[in-house]
């Protein structure tokens, strides 16, 4: 992935912790995380061959799920453009 100006990447919030990123690294299992100004759940899931994917699904979503390609490197900036994404085209 491309380097994103600072001014992008410096307003990332930690919506995944560093020990569930650490944990994503030293095992195969999916990591997740809630958030509760969307109502939304995210896990992500990263495989060798495949890359990995962030899903939301719940909340401000209702029965709908978004499932996004990103790496390890840059979940919780994904993760975060998402969710304010969601926030600001909350009716």
């Amino acid at each position: 992935m491309a380097d994103l100006p600072k001014s992008i990447t410096g307003q990332a919030r930690a919506v995944f912790s560093d020990s569930a990123r650490v944990r994503l690294m030293e095992t195969d299992t999916p990591i997740v995380a809630w958030d509760a100004a969307t109502g939304c759940a995210l896990s992500y899931r990263f495989e060798v061959h495949a890359g990995g994917v962030l899903r939301l699904t719940n909340g401000l979503l209702g029965d709908d799920v978004l499932a996004v390609g990103c790496e390890p490197d840059q979940l919780n900036l994904v993760a975060t453009l998402l969710l304010s994404g969601l926030t600001a085209s909350r009716p």
